[in-house]
This record gives structure tokens, C-alpha cells and sequence, in this order.
């Protein structure tokens, strides 16, 4: 009687069926899913090419507005919740050059908050940053890749308050952001996807101010009295083609 099921002479299968097809078909399941798992454990290849980084966290003021006694940052601006796109490529498996663009969402600090509340007002603010920059990963063929990077770019922040029935105060703060100091740890999940930490710390000063008082009055000019500020970012970095 022929046997249920044999190996064809042409197929390169090293088993021969000849007993329950279920009992077979579970063995056959069971070694493919030991050798998964054996795949999955391992990192995949360095990446070339495109890659795309999306970061999100937390990020804190310091510093100065200007040099005026009461300006610190932090009495402007509240920490805010940023989104970062850093998009570029990578020149061999070590060094990405690109570009960065994102925003950050908060309201205002410490001497606006009070103002705000006791009239009423809505208050928020917001950071617009764009520049380039440079990373260089350590690892990039093992599992959990380290990185460090430095960036320079532009950034305006500005707040607006506004209260019923009444024109809307905006003020804003440009200027150069000299340094963006970043690094983190990439944990390569696949060859398209990987998720770590990362800390960002940021270097700037405001160069020109725009004040609009919503009654058609606004004043743009340049700041005499500069200071340095700093935005200390801690948060997750998704990376696409790690």
C-alpha cells in the first residue's frame, strides 16, 4: 500500500512523512519556530542609506530670555513636550548626516502663569527648531547601538495670552541655537525599527524679538542686552532603518 506521504525524488526536504501528517506537521512547526528564535536573537545587518528618527520626551528651560534681571527662561516659558524629526542618511555604518525639525508644546513660567490665571487668560507656548547635524553610532552592528551627535540651527519661541473679549498679547523670542549635544541608545528591534533613550542639551540666544499687543501695535527689533539659554530634553527616540 503506498504510503501516505514520501519524499518526491527532486525535493531537497531531509525527512520522509510516513506517519500521522499532524504529528509531522507539528514536529516540522516546532523546529521552524526554534529556528525563529534563534533569527530573532540576532541583530540585523548595519544600515546605509535613509533613515528617519522621530523623539519625544520632556524638556526643561534654563537660562536667560535676555540679560534683563527677571528674564530667566523659565519665566517666560514652562517645560514643554517636544516632537523632533531627525531625517538624513547614513555614510557607511558609522556616521548619519541630516537635518532636524520639530516643535515644542508648553505654557508659560513662573512670573506669567500667576498673571494668567488671576485674569483668566489662556496661555500657552510654543518652540520651532530647525537645523543640521551629525551623529556617530558606535555599535551599529550589535543589538543595543550607542550614539552621540552635535547639532546647530535656528529657534523661536513665543507665548500668546489671550482673554475673552480682549486682543491677544503674542510675544516671540529668534535666534541661533549653537549647539545641540544629543545622545542616547538605539535598541535595533529589527532591521526597520529601534527604540531607545536619548538626552538632548541645547545651546542658544536670541538674537530678535517680535511683541504684538493684538491692537495692531507690534515692535520687531533687535535685543541689545543677549543672554544664553538652554533646553535640556530627556525622553524616547523611535529610529526608522537603524
Amino acid at each position: 500500500m503506498p504510503e501516505p506521504w514520501t519524499r518526491h525524488a527532486d525535493c531537497d526536504a531531509p525527512f520522509q512523512m510516513n506517519g500521522s501528517i499532524i504529528a509531522s506537521i507539528t514536529s516540522a512547526g516546532v523546529l521552524l519556530g526554534l529556528a525563529g528564535v534563534a533569527h530573532a536573537g540576532e541583530p540585523a545587518p548595519p544600515r546605509h542609506g535613509f533613515q528617519m528618527a522621530i523623539r519625544t520626551g520632556y524638556t526643561l528651560p534654563f537660562g536667560k530670555f535676555d540679560a534683563q534681571p527677571d528674564d530667566g527662561l523659565s519665566n517666560a516659558f514652562s517645560g514643554q513636550v517636544p516632537i523632533i524629526f531627525d531625517i538624513g542618511g547614513k555614510i557607511g555604518s558609522h556616521v548619519f548626516l541630516g537635518g532636524y525639525f520639530g516643535f515644542g508644546f508648553g505654557g508659560t513660567g513662573n512670573l506669567l502663569r500667576p498673571a494668567c490665571d488671576s485674569a483668566g487668560a489662556t496661555c500657552a507656548a510654543v518652540t520651532i527648531r530647525t537645523g543640521v547635524e551629525a551623529l556617530y553610532y558606535f555599535l551599529p552592528e550589535r543589538l543595543v547601538d550607542p550614539w552621540i551627535g552635535y547639532g546647530i540651527g535656528y529657534e523661536g519661541t513665543g507665548a500668546g495670552i489671550s482673554v475673552p473679549d480682549r486682543p491677544e498679547l503674542t510675544f516671540v523670542g529668534r535666534g541661533i541655537e549653537f549647539a545641540h549635544l544629543l545622545g542616547g541608545f538605539d535598541f535595533r528591534l529589527s532591521r526597520t525599527f529601534g527604540l531607545g533613550p536619548f538626552v538632548d542639551f541645547s545651546l542658544g540666544e536670541y538674537i530678535n524679538a517680535h511683541i504684538d499687543v493684538g491692537t495692531g501695535e507690534a515692535v520687531d527689533g533687535h535685543i541689545d542686552s543677549k543672554a544664553m539659554h538652554e533646553w535640556l530634553s530627556l525622553g524616547v527616540r523611535g529610529v526608522f532603518f537603524p
